[in-house]
């Protein structure tokens, strides 16, 4: 699920356990101990029998977009989860679920179920500013909820102070110098250390001092896969 290649056209089949003990405690914990009020829902398909419904699509009968989930987007994020912010689009995403996963019947039914299934408040590209208003038209999605989700979005902006005089908002007080600080660093650095996850020790952990380590594996010399794709020094 990790990839950059193949990933806005790729379904990936992901086991009901691991969703629930992998790849969801984060999006939980952000929720539910951090009071997130935003997320970006992501590129690629999910594929699970157990928690999709029949879509009635030969090739993929129990998938959904991640921009288009509700079993994300509803049942996790808002049901079980109480979130109440808003859903960013990956760019390009909302195009992604008509062009490059062939999940949608066209273009409007791509953004059509972005807005009503995703819950989706913020679309970075053109899927949901070219056609949302063409599937509104068509009855693919209510002008009610398209205003739901804008109000949503102001409501929220409004909250952080953004419509504020700017000689009292918050944000534009923040100097420039605690950018990349040795405390943010620190941070940063406690942050990687704690994520780091031990699924198996025979014996070789901890390192002895002097031991020399074998990186194997296409990564293994790849700065830019390491760090990221939005890394820039």
């Amino acid at each position: 699920y990790n990839m950059e290649t193949g990933r806005g056209s790729t379904y990936f089949e992901v086991s009901s356990r691991d969703l629930e003990e992998t790849y969801l405690p984060g999006f939980k914990a952000a929720v539910t101990k951090a009071g997130s009020l935003g997320y970006m829902c992501s590129y690629a398909a999910l594929t699970n029998a157990a928690l999709i419904p029949d879509s009635g699509e030969p090739s993929h009968p129990h998938s959904e977009p991640c921009c288009e989930s509700a079993l994300f987007a509803q049942r996790k994020m808002v049901q079980e989860w109480g979130f109440k912010g808003y859903v960013q689009s990956d760019c390009g995403a909302v195009n992604n679920a008509n062009g490059g996963e062939k999940w949608s019947m066209s273009a409007e039914d791509a953004a059509a179920k972005a807005l009503v299934q995703g819950g989706m408040n913020s679309n970075c590209g053109s899927g949901m500013q070219d056609h949302i208003c063409a599937a509104v038209e068509k009855g693919l999605a209510s002008e009610r909820v398209l205003d739901d989700r804008v109000y949503r979005s102001f409501e929220l902006l409004m909250g952080a102070g953004l419509f504020d005089p700017v000689e009292v908002q918050t944000y534009t007080k923040i100097p420039f110098d605690v950018i990349n600080s040795e405390e943010a660093q620190a941070r940063s650095l406690d942050a990687a250390r704690q994520s780091l996850v031990l699924l198996k020790n025979d014996g070789q952990l901890p390192l002895r001092r002097g031991s020399r380590v074998a990186l194997i594996g296409p990564h293994a010399r790849s700065q830019k896969d390491l760090a990221g794709n939005y890394f820039e020094d």
